[in-house]
């Protein structure tokens, strides 16, 4: 995956998100506007979603070991900053439109055609019933699922690094974090460029509710390694306690 191409594949996304929004007569595929009911359906649903997965890490906390189980102690602890963060964003003033989406967006979904990109598996998460990815939702979905994807991509370079060399030098886990950084704010700023266009005032709401899309994701990700690849369970817990972190050192 080229470096660089973060900004493009920013481009893109907004693009496609824009196409999804295209006028038509078709009701299966025609945008509707975001209601109170829905942000507050999403954020139950994540609620939901987010005390199963606390449950499970609790009762598999003695199992684990090292910086894992530091790290989950600590997500454990933040249990309540969680609750309150997905009560605040479900009383998020509605803004926007739901359309269809990509639904299952990563890294893995993108083709690298010469500088350009490709999306493609348009099929939406093959674990859900397909009921459930038919439906319409915010297209800050996709972009949360994107940016996780960049976090995972660092996260495997340093483990890469380490598989090959038995060494982790904090010189490459500060160029990972670094590039990740770099990358997941050049993709954000050229998507909101290419995307269909937002309110200012709706602009800060539209913060709350892709940071509700990127706790959901990160959570599922947790239920996935803790079932499949508990080595790597450390990646989604550091994503879900750097999104708290930043919510407390934001301006007011």
């Amino acid at each position: 995956f080229p470096l660089d191409i973060a900004v493009r594949l920013g481009e893109r996304t907004g693009e496609l998100h824009r196409a999804f929004a295209t006028t038509t007569s078709d009701p299966s595929f025609a945008a509707e506007a975001v209601t109170k009911e829905d942000i507050e359906l999403w954020s139950e649903k994540v609620r939901e979603e987010t005390e199963h997965v606390f449950s499970q890490l609790q009762s598999r906390l003695t199992s684990l070991s090292g910086e894992t189980e530091e790290l989950v102690s600590r997500l454990l602890d933040a249990r309540d900053a969680v609750r309150e963060k997905i009560e605040s964003i479900s009383r998020t003033p509605p803004f926007g439109a739901k359309t269809r989406i990509h639904g299952d967006y990563h890294l893995g979904q993108v083709l690298i055609a010469q500088d350009d990109v490709v999306i493609v598996d348009f099929e939406g998460e093959p674990s859900r019933p397909l009921a459930e990815r038919r439906e319409k939702s915010s297209p800050l979905r996709d972009v949360a699922g994107m940016l996780r994807s960049l976090d995972y991509a660092a996260s495997a370079a340093i483990e890469r690094f380490t598989t090959r060399t038995g060494e982790t030098p904090e010189r490459i886990v500060t160029a990972a974090a670094d590039w990740r950084d770099r990358a997941s704010q050049g993709f954000l700023q050229a998507y909101f460029a290419a995307a269909p266009k937002m309110a200012p005032r709706a602009r800060k709401a539209g913060r709350g509710l892709l940071d509700l899309f990127l706790l959901q994701k990160a959570f599922y990700e947790i239920h996935y390694e803790m079932m499949n690849r508990p080595a790597w369970l450390p990646i989604p817990v550091r994503g879900v306690l750097g999104l708290l972190r930043n919510e407390e050192t934001s301006p007011s």
